[in-house]
């Protein structure tokens, strides 16, 4: 709504996000989603999902309870987590169709199509082509002080499992001042 429509964002708003689809993602940060009414987006390579648990990914059915609970929301992070720039323009439009069109099938149609690169690697080129395949935002790099709003380059932060609460608070206060 904010870069459709000029809805104005909350006074300090913040997305949450997940690369990966780690197993982790259901079993231990989906019940403190659930604990504390908290809504994010977890980016898959549907590539890993066709069981529960192949190289530590939670699989369709744990992704249709979490969609079902209406805190979360599944988005693409490519097909096999192949970075964008290693592959051919043709075959990443392969790998985003193959992407989304599991994530559909398992899933239901989406109302917003959102991109993670994987490992953060695009390029001018990658991000051309999935604005013209209809992605509505694309989650491309680290941002830093300043960032502003780029639906086919926005940026964020990593939040490694090593971060404590106190180092995310002064990366967070970092990036708004």
């Amino acid at each position: 709504d904010y870069l459709d429509s000029e809805t104005p964002l909350p006074k300090k708003p913040i997305i949450i996000t997940m690369d990966d689809g780690y197993l982790n993602n259901y079993e231990n940060a989906y019940p403190i989603y659930q604990k504390y009414n908290v809504q994010a987006t977890l980016f898959v390579s549907p590539y890993y999902m066709t069981e529960e648990n192949i190289d530590g990914h939670f699989g369709w059915a744990a992704a249709r309870e979490m969609e079902a609970s209406g805190l979360i929301d599944i988005q693409s992070h490519g097909y096999n987590h192949t970075p964008f720039p290693y592959i051919s323009l043709k075959d990443l439009r392969y790998h985003i169709s193959q992407s989304f069109g599991l994530i559909e099938k398992n899933l239901g149609s989406r109302d917003v199509y959102v991109v993670a690169c994987p490992q953060f690697r695009n390029t001018p080129f990658t991000r051309n082509l999935l604005t013209s395949l209809g992605i509505d935002f694309q989650m491309t790099n680290l941002a830093k002080a300043g960032t502003g709003l780029d639906a086919s380059n926005f940026k964020r932060i990593n939040v490694p499992n090593t971060m404590s609460s106190d180092e995310l608070i002064e990366k967070l206060e970092s990036l708004t001042h």
